[in-house]
């Protein structure tokens, strides 16, 4: 019975044939330089970026971010009370949004600074009205007013706790001085008198007529703060409209961490804040929102320092997104930020009513009264994310996420946002005050003033050279070495499959159980048999001729160079 055949597989041969192929040396080269460059490239371009982010003049980022080269669109919305008298009657209020009124904004970086890894400089806002887009700038309104309600606030507060047994007395004569400059705690105003500013009357004679408060240690500059009110007017823009804001300091991120590139290092030539009860709330701490640091790790954080409130702002991923083909990071104010100081003890240093510490704890606000100098709480647009009861106490709002939300989308190699939608609104807080005209019977309520939202998008020439540096050459490249990984590491398979056979030599199957190939060993023992027979047919047989002997001599050695073989 024959016995089946197998292959003996000789890798030393394989090798040299492989190695020794043209086509399978050129598929292995090919297929090698595309999986390196696959993974070398997002390296590369990561430390091209960073190497051209630094802030210094003549990098690619400079010119954009000493001035924009298009405007934001800044758009508010005020709250008109439809209910006005019901509600100083002890009703809730309602409110009615009026809006838009656009403007563009444009920002620019003045009386710029250097220094070895820092830059100071002055930033510039523009506004511009554009009346097609905006509702009547000239029609009236009922909004509460926020001067009174900051004296009524002060007033009481100062009252409170120094001498109430007088508390009759000082809000009478408070109400006194109100009544004379026709000041009211609901004020009929124009759209355009709120936003650019409208004068104060009692700013001007406040000091002279709150004079009797002083008996009491209550100063008239303590109740109003002039600084905050350029010119004796209020406007939500009054002082913000072509004004250089600062000065700011940031570090360039030239020799430094990552982490610390564009942070604010000085405001206003102040290291600290001294709005807020302790040094981690009056630490200055994070950019100025324009630029973070390139190559952002989705689940790290952002911080932003809002200057016109006076303290940071952390913003959080909440997911990607693709932004008009462009992959981007969706980064949203952190929740941790809207919490009361008996949720997040971080927030407790932003609460600075410590006869009154109730008044922070609704979750959704930001009281800012430490920074503004009276009783303004932040919250987003139409109470988005308020809780009861602040709500209970305001009919007419519709917060909706996609309209109110404020968020950032944010290029993670670059660290630059290009989607903007920063959406606030400012509210005032009002309180039942007795004695004190128009508080005596109203609700305690926090009272939405007016929203805005800062939008930015990037035009169209910005978007086709992201979209050419991060989409089209990414996917280029992607192509190009991913063709060539395939199709080098593909002929080389080829070449080896077809080298493979070549290298292989039949033997014969056995069950030896010690490893020796039998069928090798039958073969040699037969070609010993036949020489031996060879051997012993020349030596014993003398009688053969020459020519014969010399035949057998031949076919000997044709065995023997088969053996070698």
């Amino acid at each position: 019975m024959s016995k089946p055949k197998s292959m003996q597989f000789k890798f030393k041969s394989f090798a040299y044939r492989i190695l020794s192929d043209r086509a399978s040396k050129l598929g292995l080269i090919c297929g090698i330089l595309g999986i390196s460059f696959l993974i070398i490239i997002p390296w590369i371009e990561q430390k091209i970026i960073v190497s051209q982010t630094k802030l210094a003049e003549g990098s690619s980022i400079f010119k954009l971010w000493k001035e924009l080269p298009f405007p934001l669109c800044s758009k508010y919305y005020i709250f008109n009370i439809t209910n006005p008298e019901q509600f100083l009657r002890g009703e809730v209020m309602q409110v009615r949004e009026i809006g838009p009124f656009v403007f563009e904004q444009w920002r620019s970086k003045t009386n710029i600074k250097w220094s070895n890894k820092t830059v100071k400089y002055y930033e510039q806002k523009i506004y511009r009205e554009i009346p097609e887009r905006s509702a009547d700038w000239n029609q009236p309104l009922i909004i509460i007013n926020p001067i009174v309600a900051t004296v009524g606030s002060l007033i009481k507060d100062k009252i409170t706790t120094s001498v109430p047994i007088l508390s009759p007395f000082l809000f009478t004569l408070t109400s006194v001085v109100l009544s004379l400059h026709s000041e009211s705690i609901l004020i009929r105003i124009t759209p355009r008198q709120l936003l650019q500013g409208y004068k104060v009357s009692l700013l001007e004679t406040a000091e002279i007529m709150l004079k009797p408060l002083a008996l009491i240690g209550i100063q008239a500059k303590d109740i109003i703060q002039s600084e905050d009110l350029p010119n004796n007017a209020f406007g939500l823009l009054n002082g913000k409209n072509s004004t250089p804001i600062g000065p700011w300091e940031i570090y360039t991120g030239k020799d430094m961490p990552k982490k610390d590139y564009t942070q604010v290092i000085s405001f206003k030539n102040q290291r600290s804040l001294n709005k807020w009860l302790s040094g981690e709330c009056n630490r200055l701490n994070g950019t100025d929102g324009g630029q973070f640091e390139p190559g952002i790790d989705r689940n790290a954080k952002l911080t932003i320092f809002a200057a016109d409130i006076c303290r940071k702002i952390t913003l959080a991923c909440s997911g990607e997104e693709s932004f008009h083909g462009i992959p981007v990071l969706k980064y949203k104010i952190a929740p941790e930020e809207w919490m009361p100081p008996s949720r997040n003890r971080k927030n407790t240093c932003y609460c600075v009513h410590q006869k009154r510490p109730d008044r922070c704890e609704y979750p959704g606000i930001m009281d800012v009264a430490g920074c503004l100098n009276g009783p303004f709480v932040i919250t987003l647009p139409h109470f988005l994310g308020v809780s009861y009861p602040v709500t209970s106490r305001i009919r007419g709002l519709q917060p909706e996420s996609s309209k109110h939300d404020f968020y950032l989308l944010i290029k993670s190699q670059l660290g630059i946002p290009i989607d903007v939608k920063a959406r606030l609104q400012l509210n005032v807080r009002v309180e039942r005050i007795p004695f004190l005209r128009g508080f005596g019977a109203i609700l305690d309520t926090i009272v939405p003033l007016a929203w805005f939202e800062d939008s930015l998008e990037l035009d169209d020439s910005m978007f086709n050279l992201l979209r050419i540096g991060f989409v089209w050459l990414p996917m280029f490249f992607m192509i190009l070495f991913g063709s060539f990984l395939v199709v080098g590491f593909g002929l080389f398979f080829l070449r080896m499959i077809q080298i493979i056979p070549n290298c292989q030599v039949d033997t014969i199957d056995s069950s030896n159980s010690n490893g020796l190939d039998a069928g090798l060993k039958h073969d040699m023992m037969s070609e010993k048999s036949i020489f031996s027979q060879l051997a012993s047919e020349l030596n014993n047989n003398n009688a053969m001729n020459r020519r014969q002997r010399e035949k057998i001599k031949t076919k000997i050695g044709i065995q023997q160079q088969n053996k070698l073989l």
